[in-house]
């Protein structure tokens, strides 16, 4: 499960959860000589350009920075800070469902989620031909150029194709 944050502490609820006590969380496996990552994103703060408050959104997000805002969150709701500083001061065992040196660790591999307009799609076209691979409707060499085709597709319909193979480039 790619997205456990939000489901940790439910998994875990012994009255509600099956497999409470029966699953951890652990970074990505890697093919020999790589490194495990993850991806960052997925929760942002903005002020449209169209508010008629932006003094009032920016106090707002003022104040879900802020640290005391962010252990509070982690301890009532339990959203994971991003700021790594929170998981070395010692203040967030007991507040996450899951060990605080662990996430420090893995949000220290982490790296920043593609940036593109189309990100969305192209994630859904991922989705769906590794599922097909990962359930054996397709082979994963099939299922992988599929994936490809598709997002190659996207990213000209969208004007975006020659971005894309100047990054593949780089």
């Amino acid at each position: 499960m790619r997205n456990w944050p939000y489901a940790a502490a439910l998994l875990q609820d012994r009255a509600e959860s099956q497999v409470a006590g029966k699953f951890a969380i652990a970074p990505l496996p890697t093919a020999p000589g790589g490194s495990s990552t993850g991806v960052l994103g997925g929760s942002q703060l903005a002020i449209n350009v169209n508010s008629d408050h932006p003094r009032a959104a920016y106090a707002v997000i003022t104040y879900l920075l802020q640290p005391e805002q962010m252990r509070e969150r982690a301890q009532m709701v339990g959203q994971y800070p991003p700021r790594v500083t929170l998981y070395q001061d010692n203040t967030l065992p007991g507040a996450l469902a899951v060990p605080p040196e662990q996430v420090r660790r893995m949000i220290e591999q982490a790296i920043l989620r593609p940036i593109t307009p189309v990100y969305a799609e192209l994630s859904e076209i991922l989705q769906i031909q590794l599922h097909r691979a990962l359930t054996r409707q397709q082979e994963p060499a099939d299922a992988l150029a599929g994936a490809a085709t598709a997002m190659r597709e996207l990213l000209e319909k969208v004007g975006l194709a020659s971005d894309a193979r100047d990054e593949q480039r780089r």
